[in-house]
């Protein structure tokens, strides 16, 4: 598997690599990035989850991948919807390149 990017020295060298949103100033002082390759959603009425991890090890039952859990965000169904929109759009984008 590859080493994954220097995301933590990238995103603070350049942190809005598609342009500024208008009117959103992060504040990336205390940022910390993981590189996830597992990702799994779930969702209620008033929320979205989202978890993002790594595979551990194959080990278990056929057909079972052991994960490690890095990170677990928790949306509303309205910022959900707009995380939506912008990953549609950049994938978009980066199947077009």
């Amino acid at each position: 598997m590859p080493m994954p990017p220097d995301t933590d020295n990238e995103v603070k060298r350049n942190p809005y690599p598609l342009g500024k949103p208008a009117g959103l100033n992060w504040n990336i002082s205390g940022l910390r990035s993981s590189y996830c390759t597992i990702a799994s959603a779930s969702s209620a009425p008033q929320q979205v989850v989202l978890n993002f991890g790594v595979p551990q090890s194959r080990e278990g039952a056929p057909g079972e991948l052991e994960a490690q859990l890095l990170h677990r965000i928790v949306l509303s169904p309205k910022v959900a919807s707009q995380l939506r929109q912008l990953l549609d759009r950049l994938i978009a984008e980066h199947d077009a390149r």
